[in-house]
């Protein structure tokens, strides 16, 4: 069954008593001949009156209050307590140290995990279709290893072995024309 508001209105009417005596007779008639909308006359009404329902006032809550300040009051620290404060401030610790004291091997704060890269001596960009094996037979004729890539246009640094040539090292991954597509020196 569907309540409309306008029938919503005049059950709360009648409830309060505002509907002229011949208005509430044909609302007594019709919840007489409508089951359903006696039972929802008597829903809205236990809604209504759980609204009406008296707060607990200032007794209450003072009654509360004594509740409360009866209650035992635990105590401050236990022994987990203890535990979990000493465990933050380890942690704690160990942050700072991480954060704030900067290592002594790494004068900006931070090493690679791969160690040190050094200056990039070429930039290569591969074949789209190179395979793995591929790159790395390309990059072990050299001695070459990859250091950074690859970045925004596909690019990867090489770092070449100490005192290699540069020249030659660019110009024999130029011969590998079905694996490197373009080689620069930095």
């Amino acid at each position: 069954m569907s309540v409309d508001d306008d029938i919503t209105r005049q059950l709360a009417d009648l409830r309060a008593g505002r509907l002229s005596a011949t208005e509430a007779a044909e609302l007594e008639a019709r919840l007489a001949g409508d089951p359903a909308l006696a039972a929802w006359q008597r829903l809205d009404g236990a809604i209504a009156d759980s609204f009406d329902a008296p707060s607990p006032g200032a007794f209450g809550w003072a009654r509360l209050a004594r509740e409360i300040e009866a209650q035992p009051v635990a105590r401050r620290f236990s022994g987990w307590h203890l535990a979990a404060t000493a465990a933050a401030a380890a942690l704690a610790a160990v942050l700072a140290w991480q954060v704030i004291v900067p290592s002594a091997d790494a004068p900006d704060g931070f090493v690679t995990a791969s160690g040190e890269t050094g200056a990039a001596d070429l930039r290569v960009s591969f074949v789209p279709q190179t395979t793995e094996a591929e790159m790395r037979a390309a990059l072990a004729a050299i001695g070459a290893r990859i250091v950074d890539g690859p970045g925004a246009l596909g690019l990867y640094a090489l770092d070449l072995p100490e005192g290699s040539d540069s020249a030659a090292a660019a110009e024999t991954l130029r011969a590998a024309r079905g694996v490197v597509e373009s080689v620069s020196l930095p």
